[in-house]
């Protein structure tokens, strides 16, 4: 059971999340033009808000 699973939710999570993801980063499909730049603006605001959550989490 435990091989299966992994196998099964690997494809379906990489193409899950790699087509959202990928298309709005990217955007290649342009569905709307400011949710693509806030998108791309926010990566990096989240990357650095992630790593600070994560140094406050260490430190608590």
């Amino acid at each position: 059971m435990e091989k299966e699973h992994p196998r099964d939710e690997q494809p379906q999570d990489h193409t899950d999340l790699d087509m959202p993801k990928g298309s709005n980063t990217k955007g290649e499909q342009k569905p709307k033009p400011l949710p693509s730049l806030l998108d791309s603006l926010s990566d990096p605001e989240k990357r650095n808000k992630g790593k600070k959550l994560r140094i406050l989490k260490d430190k608590e």
